[in-house]
Protein backbone atom coordinates (compact mmCIF):
# COMPACT_ATOMS: atom_id res chain seq x y z
CA UNK A 1 0.00 0.00 0.00
CA UNK A 2 1.18 3.26 -1.09
CA UNK A 3 -0.63 6.46 0.82
CA UNK A 4 0.90 9.74 -0.99
CA UNK A 5 1.29 12.84 1.84
CA UNK A 6 1.08 15.49 -0.94
CA UNK A 7 -0.99 15.80 -4.12
CA UNK A 8 1.81 17.20 -6.39
CA UNK A 9 -0.47 18.96 -9.04
CA UNK A 10 1.56 21.09 -11.16
CA UNK A 11 4.40 20.85 -8.85
CA UNK A 12 6.07 17.49 -9.85
CA UNK A 13 8.93 18.27 -6.70
CA UNK A 14 5.73 16.83 -4.93
CA UNK A 15 5.98 13.57 -6.36
CA UNK A 16 8.08 11.72 -4.29
CA UNK A 17 7.20 12.27 -1.30
CA UNK A 18 4.68 9.37 -0.24
CA UNK A 19 4.63 6.58 2.67
CA UNK A 20 4.84 3.12 1.97
CA UNK A 21 3.88 -0.15 4.10
CA UNK A 22 2.60 -3.50 3.63
CA UNK A 23 3.34 -7.14 4.58
CA UNK A 24 5.14 -9.75 2.61
CA UNK A 25 4.95 -13.14 2.86
CA UNK A 26 7.47 -16.13 1.17
CA UNK A 27 5.41 -19.39 0.57
CA UNK A 28 7.33 -23.04 1.05
CA UNK A 29 7.76 -24.63 -2.10
CA UNK A 30 6.21 -27.89 -0.23
CA UNK A 31 2.53 -28.67 1.52
CA UNK A 32 4.10 -28.68 5.09
CA UNK A 33 7.25 -26.30 4.67
CA UNK A 34 7.39 -23.42 6.61
CA UNK A 35 6.09 -20.06 5.33
CA UNK A 36 7.80 -16.24 6.29
CA UNK A 37 5.39 -13.55 6.71
CA UNK A 38 6.72 -9.81 7.78
CA UNK A 39 5.57 -5.99 7.69
CA UNK A 40 7.29 -2.50 6.66
CA UNK A 41 6.27 0.72 6.77
CA UNK A 42 8.92 3.97 5.53
CA UNK A 43 8.26 7.11 4.00
CA UNK A 44 10.70 9.24 1.21
CA UNK A 45 11.29 12.02 3.35
CA UNK A 46 12.43 11.31 7.11
CA UNK A 47 11.70 13.77 9.57
CA UNK A 48 15.19 14.55 10.48
CA UNK A 49 17.87 13.45 13.91
CA UNK A 50 16.56 12.77 17.72
CA UNK A 51 17.65 16.01 18.19
CA UNK A 52 15.39 17.97 16.27
CA UNK A 53 12.65 15.32 17.50
CA UNK A 54 13.43 16.43 21.35
CA UNK A 55 13.41 20.35 20.42
CA UNK A 56 9.68 19.82 19.32
CA UNK A 57 6.98 20.92 22.25
CA UNK A 58 3.31 20.59 22.42
CA UNK A 59 1.04 17.42 21.35
CA UNK A 60 0.15 16.35 17.66
CA UNK A 61 -2.50 13.77 16.65
CA UNK A 62 -2.27 11.75 13.46
CA UNK A 63 -5.26 9.39 11.46
CA UNK A 64 -4.54 6.81 8.77
CA UNK A 65 -5.18 3.65 7.45
CA UNK A 66 -3.94 -0.11 8.57
CA UNK A 67 -3.52 -2.76 6.44
CA UNK A 68 -1.88 -6.50 7.41
CA UNK A 69 -2.82 -9.99 7.75
CA UNK A 70 -4.01 -12.55 11.01
CA UNK A 71 -3.79 -16.07 10.90
CA UNK A 72 -5.93 -18.31 13.64
CA UNK A 73 -5.43 -21.96 14.81
CA UNK A 74 -8.22 -24.14 14.98
CA UNK A 75 -8.10 -26.91 17.60
CA UNK A 76 -10.35 -29.26 17.66
CA UNK A 77 -11.49 -33.26 17.43
CA UNK A 78 -13.22 -34.78 14.50
CA UNK A 79 -16.87 -34.82 14.40
CA UNK A 80 -18.34 -37.57 16.58
CA UNK A 81 -15.17 -38.36 18.35
CA UNK A 82 -14.45 -37.88 22.29
CA UNK A 83 -11.73 -36.22 23.88
CA UNK A 84 -9.22 -38.84 25.04
CA UNK A 85 -10.77 -41.93 22.90
CA UNK A 86 -7.56 -43.27 20.64
CA UNK A 87 -7.39 -43.16 17.36
CA UNK A 88 -9.30 -40.05 17.43
CA UNK A 89 -6.56 -36.98 18.11
CA UNK A 90 -7.11 -33.75 17.53
CA UNK A 91 -6.90 -32.25 14.38
CA UNK A 92 -5.15 -28.99 13.74
CA UNK A 93 -6.08 -25.73 11.37
CA UNK A 94 -5.25 -22.79 9.96
CA UNK A 95 -7.19 -20.02 9.57
CA UNK A 96 -5.41 -16.86 7.13
CA UNK A 97 -6.70 -13.41 5.93
CA UNK A 98 -5.87 -9.98 5.17
CA UNK A 99 -7.29 -6.77 6.97
CA UNK A 100 -7.62 -2.69 6.61
CA UNK A 101 -8.12 -0.94 9.85
CA UNK A 102 -7.91 2.51 11.11
CA UNK A 103 -4.84 4.12 12.66
CA UNK A 104 -5.01 6.74 15.58
CA UNK A 105 -1.85 8.44 17.34
CA UNK A 106 -1.12 11.07 19.93
CA UNK A 107 2.42 12.51 19.89
CA UNK A 108 3.55 14.21 23.07
CA UNK A 109 6.49 16.15 22.74
CA UNK A 110 6.63 17.73 26.09
CA UNK A 111 8.72 20.18 26.19
CA UNK A 112 11.39 21.06 24.76
CA UNK A 113 14.52 18.89 25.83
CA UNK A 114 11.72 16.16 26.98
CA UNK A 115 11.86 12.82 25.22
CA UNK A 116 8.90 12.21 22.71
CA UNK A 117 6.73 9.63 23.13
CA UNK A 118 3.26 8.55 21.24
CA UNK A 119 0.35 6.72 22.00
CA UNK A 120 -2.52 5.42 19.85
CA UNK A 121 -4.88 2.57 18.62
CA UNK A 122 -5.56 0.57 15.95
CA UNK A 123 -9.65 -0.63 15.25
CA UNK A 124 -12.62 -0.81 12.85
CA UNK A 125 -10.59 -4.90 11.20
CA UNK A 126 -12.71 -5.56 7.93
CA UNK A 127 -12.06 -8.02 5.62
CA UNK A 128 -13.19 -7.41 2.26
CA UNK A 129 -15.62 -4.67 3.68
CA UNK A 130 -16.96 -7.22 7.02
CA UNK A 131 -15.87 -6.80 10.45
CA UNK A 132 -13.40 -9.30 11.66
CA UNK A 133 -14.76 -10.20 15.26
CA UNK A 134 -14.53 -8.00 18.70
CA UNK A 135 -10.99 -6.49 18.35
CA UNK A 136 -9.71 -3.58 20.45
CA UNK A 137 -5.81 -3.00 19.86
CA UNK A 138 -4.33 -0.01 22.32
CA UNK A 139 -0.49 0.91 21.22
CA UNK A 140 1.05 1.79 24.79
CA UNK A 141 3.24 4.82 24.86
CA UNK A 142 5.86 3.75 22.71
CA UNK A 143 9.69 6.21 23.24
CA UNK A 144 12.86 6.18 21.14
CA UNK A 145 15.79 4.43 22.09
CA UNK A 146 19.06 6.26 23.14
CA UNK A 147 19.99 8.66 19.91
CA UNK A 148 17.31 6.38 18.20
CA UNK A 149 14.42 8.83 16.18
CA UNK A 150 12.32 5.18 16.24
CA UNK A 151 10.31 4.87 18.70
CA UNK A 152 8.73 1.74 19.83
CA UNK A 153 6.04 0.38 22.45
CA UNK A 154 3.58 -2.65 23.60
CA UNK A 155 0.65 -3.52 22.46
CA UNK A 156 -2.18 -4.51 24.68
CA UNK A 157 -5.98 -5.47 23.90
CA UNK A 158 -8.55 -8.45 23.65
CA UNK A 159 -9.86 -10.43 20.89
CA UNK A 160 -12.10 -13.06 20.63
CA UNK A 161 -12.51 -12.90 23.90
CA UNK A 162 -9.00 -13.41 24.62
CA UNK A 163 -5.88 -11.15 26.15
CA UNK A 164 -4.21 -10.03 23.16
CA UNK A 165 -0.37 -8.15 23.42
CA UNK A 166 2.74 -7.29 20.88
CA UNK A 167 4.79 -5.02 20.39
CA UNK A 168 5.04 -1.97 18.01
CA UNK A 169 7.20 1.05 16.40
CA UNK A 170 6.82 3.57 14.71
CA UNK A 171 8.77 6.85 13.00
CA UNK A 172 7.86 10.67 12.22
CA UNK A 173 8.33 11.77 8.72
CA UNK A 174 8.37 15.02 6.35
CA UNK A 175 9.41 18.26 8.55
CA UNK A 176 6.76 20.11 9.82
CA UNK A 177 5.72 23.42 7.30
CA UNK A 178 5.11 27.04 8.53
CA UNK A 179 1.80 28.73 6.76
CA UNK A 180 3.28 31.97 7.19
CA UNK A 181 6.64 31.84 5.92
CA UNK A 182 5.48 29.52 3.30
CA UNK A 183 8.69 27.56 4.11
CA UNK A 184 9.78 24.15 6.29
CA UNK A 185 9.58 24.64 9.93
CA UNK A 186 11.61 22.06 11.87
CA UNK A 187 10.28 23.83 15.33
CA UNK A 188 6.67 22.14 13.69
CA UNK A 189 5.58 19.25 14.20
CA UNK A 190 6.11 15.87 11.86
CA UNK A 191 3.62 15.39 8.99
CA UNK A 192 3.39 12.02 9.05
CA UNK A 193 3.92 8.60 11.10
CA UNK A 194 4.23 5.35 9.81
CA UNK A 195 4.68 1.89 11.38
CA UNK A 196 3.99 -1.34 11.89
CA UNK A 197 2.68 -3.44 14.97
CA UNK A 198 2.50 -7.23 16.07
CA UNK A 199 -0.12 -8.71 18.72
CA UNK A 200 -1.14 -12.38 19.36
CA UNK A 201 -3.59 -13.98 22.15
CA UNK A 202 -1.08 -16.87 22.58
CA UNK A 203 -0.71 -18.16 25.83
CA UNK A 204 2.60 -17.93 26.94
CA UNK A 205 2.65 -20.86 28.85
CA UNK A 206 1.00 -23.21 26.38
CA UNK A 207 3.37 -22.91 23.37
CA UNK A 208 1.02 -25.14 22.14
CA UNK A 209 -2.03 -22.73 22.22
CA UNK A 210 -3.43 -24.09 18.92
CA UNK A 211 -6.75 -21.85 19.02
CA UNK A 212 -3.86 -18.55 19.08
CA UNK A 213 -5.11 -15.14 17.14
CA UNK A 214 -1.51 -14.14 15.76
CA UNK A 215 -2.03 -10.01 13.87
CA UNK A 216 0.47 -8.43 11.56
CA UNK A 217 0.17 -4.90 10.32
CA UNK A 218 1.98 -2.29 9.00
CA UNK A 219 0.05 2.16 8.95
CA UNK A 220 0.26 5.20 7.79
CA UNK A 221 -1.04 8.71 9.76
CA UNK A 222 -1.25 11.78 8.07
CA UNK A 223 -1.14 15.06 10.58
CA UNK A 224 -5.08 15.85 12.45
CA UNK A 225 -3.85 18.70 15.07
CA UNK A 226 -1.30 20.09 16.20
CA UNK A 227 1.01 23.70 15.89
CA UNK A 228 1.21 24.40 13.26
CA UNK A 229 -2.41 23.25 11.49
CA UNK A 230 -0.83 20.80 8.29
CA UNK A 231 -1.01 21.62 4.94
CA UNK A 232 -1.01 19.34 1.43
Amino acid sequence: MAVPVESGGEDAKNDNRYLTLGVWMSLPEIADGRFDVGAFADGSVSFGTRDALNALTGEAKYEGPATGVYARGVYARPAGSAAGREGNPPVASAQVGSFDATTKLTANFGAAGDTPSMTGSVGAFMENGTPLGDWSMQLDEAVPGDDAVLLRGLVTGEADGRILSGRWGAEFFKSGYNEANDAPDMHAHPGYAAGIFSASTRDENSPQDLNALHILGAFGASRVGGDPTPTD
